[in-house]
């Protein structure tokens, strides 16, 4: 890997030279020339850095081409670039920090100060380093109004991203990402490594989301990658090396002496003689000790940036070996990235190039599959082994004839190789002939291929089922191409105290996606690849199974935005986009959708002065504005459709799917009220917003008659409305010249609500066997259970509350209750971060709160319907005998409904230690020996701890859909530990 390494950066050396660092003296002030004392002076891109003292006076060693930015608690940070003049004089304006931020949303850039949208920038430096194979769960508690479930600890896995709330019931929720211009998946993230990331902005409400048109309904998350400086080459070389682990005894299941106790309280329900008790009483295995296993990271990044006035450039190379925690699970990536701009005051074009191939071996987490480690452990008894005395593995090893779980966990094969390319070229033009006016073309190109092969053993049940009996071997070849083309006129000017800038886009977007997939069988060979397969034969049965797909879609745009400005005061906003997209019926071809906002800086005002004693700046802001949403539905499902039909036993061509002309996008209107502050010398700053969103005509599966041949049609019916208050919040407690205390927090409260079902007037709609409901005046994901009263102490039965709140012992559905919604409406994050000279202390907490869940590892365990199955503590509480006061039922699964009740909903709240980090930078004068010019050591540790009542093994299961029912069978987040270097040279 070292040598490839090399190899791949030889050629920047061969181009451009070393230049040695040297001591850069400096003095830093504000704008009446009095000192700031103790201000932050740091290296672009680099973690290290040093203070001024209190005279405003600093040295740093830097290089010539080096950016230095200066920060100080009351005044806006400044970027300087290092010359050879001698010494730098830096001037810091008060009072303008919290609006410095730039603002990228894919297009084009902005000013914080100027925005009248929602937006947030994430501090990419804060969790770069976190080890996470799919960089989408690091943005947990880094931003109001964006609710990140990591939903699944499995290698490589992405997570669920919300920003502000469900908006819709059959479309997708999740966001748009953009890196570099180009829209990639979630699923993307494991194939890209985060190490290039420079720049995150979360786009949130319509006046930042509505240029993307019908894909912004759900947010919009824009990426930027690293570029290149002037100046030396500079490298850096990033390792970590972490070690992960299991969360350890949630379920509390009985070990073998109560297992059998329980049994033998039961009549022997499994069968056993006297000997086999005898036997068995002597073995207590720990199933989750034969299953899971300490998982092991490695990560390494080796970058090099540099270049002149003309051409500067990034280049990097990465490498991930992430085990998971459970047997036979894990990732590898590898990454490759360059990233070239050149060009002059009028011509500038650029290339950014990234490559991945990632390997994901994982297992299905599938509640009704033994495959699932979490299953394998509850349907495992604990006076059973996985081997027998022979060391091969114990067949049907369960009273129910259940197979060897943990031979069907490593005998059979789930692996997923992944290639992935993501190129975007621009050229951009200024004419020298007319005044203001900029001229670009930009091309983007995502390429994925996803391979799929899933091999099942032929002594595995798997395998036994399989065609013939004798195991199979399922490829599949996904390959996914889009490109999209974008060209843009821009006009920027000023004109005394008037700022303007307008832009009009064209823009060509096509997917195209198609699937081969074969499946072989009978393997007779030990070859668990395409050499193991049988011919088929009609005489030994194990014929082929061939198949495949192809789909595509296409979208084509005009659209514009402009921005006034007056007095770098006022601040107007607007844009409009038109959208044709191929995925609709040919009634509802093209949608519109538009924007406009405005901002006022009231701390500027001449009547504000006598608050700036205490008031450092003042901003509102309001915007309104329409998305829309076409994701989450079929390319086609707006056209009738035919296909292979079956009828009275005879295979045909038929009518497949009956269409839908009129079918339309997903539309959400927002309005979006907000103000930032800061006071106290920027030593207290913030924001507080409220956005109120309404979806209409909502994706929506309508009943129809049926004469017609079908059940549902794929319709427009239905809305629903989310509204909310986010608030950030940072403050700077301590400041002095070696020590610093800063607090960031952020909190978000949103409402989900639907309004309007169906156009039949449907207003309550079972999903999930009963578990939720959709219900008009009710958040999505509600569940919907009869409330648990309890045991009868007379005879055991189990007792509910009926409708009225009394006490019955008859269960019916018909006493089913609202209780609450599954998605937390109140979340966010808290990150302390301590600084004594070079050392650094940061920790981290994410929230959620006020939500409900149903624990369905809890049913697994305690349905007394599963003897030959492990079985919760728990049910050692049972009733048994008159008189007995518990919670459990008598064991009768006859009778059984608890299922079906608030016996297993629990409160889903939780805080959570995300992340702590201990980092030492240590002295340039000490690195400038050696020839280096920084070096940052660091240990970490992950959901080190985790505050909630949810007795599952993770409260941050997936609860959307039919995952309500299917919490539990899903890798819970796990503690880890990495330590790490940094060095740059």
């Amino acid at each position: 890997m070292r040598k490839i390494l090399l190899h791949f950066l030889a050629m920047f050396i061969t181009i451009y030279s070393f230049a040695q660092s040297k001591n850069i003296n400096g003095r830093i002030v504000d704008e009446k020339g009095e000192p700031v004392a103790f201000a932050s002076v740091k290296i672009k891109g680099a973690r290290t850095g040093v203070a001024a003292d209190a005279a405003g006076n600093f040295t740093i060693r830097a290089a010539i081409g080096d950016v230095l930015v200066i920060s100080s608690a009351g005044s806006a940070d400044k970027e300087v670039t290092v010359t050879d003049v001698p010494l730098i004089n830096v001037q810091l304006a008060r009072g303008q920090g919290a609006l410095t931020e730039v603002l990228v949303t894919g297009y084009s850039t902005r000013s914080k100060r100027a925005s009248a949208g929602s937006a947030s920038v994430v501090a990419i430096d804060e969790v770069r380093t976190q080890p996470a194979a799919s960089f989408d769960q690091l943005l947990q508690g880094q931003a109001t109004g964006v609710n990140v479930r990591s939903g699944t600890g499995q290698p490589g896995a992405a997570a669920e991203i919300l920003i502000r709330g469900r908006g819709s019931i059959t479309g997708s929720t999740a966001p748009l990402y953009i890196v570099d211009g180009v829209q990639i998946n979630s699923a993307d993230f494991a194939t890209l490594n985060q190490g290039d990331f420079e720049n995150i902005s979360i786009l949130k409400d319509a006046a930042s989301t509505s240029i993307y048109g019908s894909r912004g309904a759900g947010g919009v998350v824009v990426i930027t990658t690293r570029r290149g400086r002037a100046g030396a080459v500079r490298f850096n070389y990033d390792v970590q090396y972490g070690q992960s682990k299991w969360p350890r005894q949630k379920l509390k299941l009985m070990n073998t002496q109560e297992k059998l106790a329980y049994e033998i309280d039961r009549g022997n329900p499994n069968g056993w003689s006297q000997a086999d008790f005898d036997s068995l009483k002597n073995i207590n295995t720990d199933w989750e000790d034969v299953f899971f296993r300490t998982g092991i990271t490695q990560m390494h990044q080796l970058s090099a940036s540099g270049g002149n006035d003309r051409t500067r450039f990034y280049a990097s190379l990465g490498y991930l070996n992430q085990s998971g925690v459970v047997q036979a699970t894990d990732v590898k990536r590898y990454t490759g990235r360059i990233n070239l701009e050149s060009g002059t005051e009028q011509l500038r074009f650029g290339i950014n190039a990234s490559f991945g191939y990632s390997i994901l071996n994982n297992t299905s987490e599938n509640n009704q599959s033994i495959v699932s480690p979490l299953n394998g452990i509850r349907w495992s008894l604990p006076y059973f082994t996985p081997y027998d005395k022979d060391g091969k593995y114990l067949q049907d090893p369960t009273p129910s004839g259940q197979p060897n779980p943990l031979q069907e966990l490593l005998e059979n094969k789930r692996r997923f190789p992944q290639w992935k390319g993501v190129a975007n070229a621009f050229v951009e033009y200024k004419p020298t002939f007319v005044k203001g006016f900029t001229l670009r073309t930009n091309w983007g190109f995502d390429y994925t291929q996803n391979e799929r092969e899933v091999y099942s053993a032929p002594g595995t049940s798997a395998g036994k089922q399989a065609q013939g009996g004798q195991g199979s071997l399922l490829r599949s070849f996904d390959r996914n191409f889009r490109y999209v083309g974008t060209n843009s006129i821009n006009y920027k000017n000023t004109f005394g105290d008037h700022d303007i800038s307008a832009t009009i886009y064209q823009e060509i977007l096509e997917n195209d996606f198609n699937r081969f997939n074969f499946t072989g069988f009978g393997f007779t060979l030990p070859f668990p690849n395409e050499a193991g397969i049988t011919d088929g034969t009609r005489d030994n049965g194990y014929i082929p199974v061939v198949a495949g797909t192809g789909t595509n879609n296409s979208l084509v745009s005009y659209f514009g935005e402009a921005t006034y400005g007056y007095k770098n005061r006022y601040f107007f906003q607007a844009g409009y986009r038109r959208d044709g997209s191929s995925r609709f019926g040919t009634n509802n071809k093209w949608a519109d959708f538009y924007n406009v906002g405005a901002s006022w800086i009231v701390s500027d005002e001449s009547f504000f002065e006598s608050l700036k004693t205490i008031f450092d700046q003042v901003k509102v802001r309001a915007s309104y504005g329409t998305v829309g949403n076409q994701s989450g539905i079929a390319d086609f499902a707006s056209r009738a459709l035919f296909g292979k039909i079956n009828y009275g036993g005879t295979t045909g061509l038929g009518l497949a799917s009956p269409g839908n002309p009129d079918l339309r996008w997903e539309t959400k209107q927002t309005l979006n009220l907000g103000i930032e502050f800061a006071l106290l010398n920027n030593r207290i700053s913030g924001s507080v917003e409220y956005y109120n969103s309404l979806t209409k005509d909502l994706f929506y599966n309508k009943t129809v008659s049926m004469t017609s041949g079908f059940a549902t049609v794929l319709s427009n019916a239905g809305r629903l409305r989310n509204r909310g208050i986010e608030v950030s919040l940072r403050g700077v407690p301590v400041s002095t010249r070696n020590f610093s205390w800063t607090i960031d927090g952020n909190f978000t409260y949103n409402k989900n609500t639907i309004l309007e079902l169906g156009a039949g007037g449907e207003d309550n709609v079972l999903v999930n066997d009963g578990v939720s409901v959709l219900k008009i005046g009710k958040p999505l994901n509600t569940l919907y259970l009869v409330k648990y009263a309890g045991v009868d102490p007379a005879n055991g039965d189990a007792l509910y509350y009926d409708k009225d709140g009394k006490i019955t012992k008859d269960f019916t559905a018909d006493n089913n209750t609202y209780l609450g919604t599954a998605d937390a409406p109140y979340f966010g994050g808290i990150t302390n971060t301590f600084r004594y000279q070079a050392l650094e202390l940061q920790v981290f907490w994410v929230f959620a709160l006020g939500n409900e869940l149903y624990n369905n590892d809890r049913f697994n365990v305690e349905y007394p319907g599963y003897p030959a199955s492990s079985l919760s503590k728990d049910l050692l509480r049972e009733w048994r005998q008159p008189g007995d006061r518990t919670d459990i039922p008598r064991a009768d699964a006859s009778v059984y409904n608890l299922d079906k009740t608030t016996h297993f909903v629990e409160n889903g709240s939780y805080w959570r230690l995300r992340n702590v980090q201990l980092a030492y930078n240590f002295s340039k004068g000490l690195l400038s020996k050696i020839k280096i010019n920084s070096l940052r050591v660091f240990v970490q540790g992950q959901n080190l701890f985790t505050g909630t009542k949810y007795r599952g093994y993770d409260p941050e299961a997936p609860v959307s859909g039919s995952s309500v029912l299917n919490a539990g069978a899903q890798y819970p987040s796990l503690k880890t530990v990495t330590a790490g270097i940094n060095i740059g040279f």
